[in-house]
């Protein structure tokens, strides 16, 4: 989803947006708003990064779980024997 879509899902038609363009421009002028956006693509991009981190640490934490419980399963079979 892109971010136009997030606004439109909002109900933010083009009329708003273009109103809060303009508002961006007069508060931070025409000079921040590239610095802003580049700020603002970092944070996103490094949000993105922290995420796939940590749905890798979910993987690598269910892998070992089934190896444990493989382990375990096992390990119980060897003592009812």
């Amino acid at each position: 989803m892109t971010a136009t879509s997030y606004l439109l899902a909002l109900g933010l038609g083009p009329a708003e947006i273009g109103v809060l363009l303009l508002v961006a421009v007069f508060v931070f002028g025409p000079r921040r708003i590239p610095e802003i956006g580049e700020s603002f693509g970092k944070a996103i991009s490094s949000f993105k990064k922290a995420t796939a981190a940590d749905d890798d640490e979910d993987k690598e934490t269910k892998k070992e779980s089934k190896e444990l419980a493989e382990t375990t399963t096992t390990s119980k079979e060897k003592v009812e024997v």
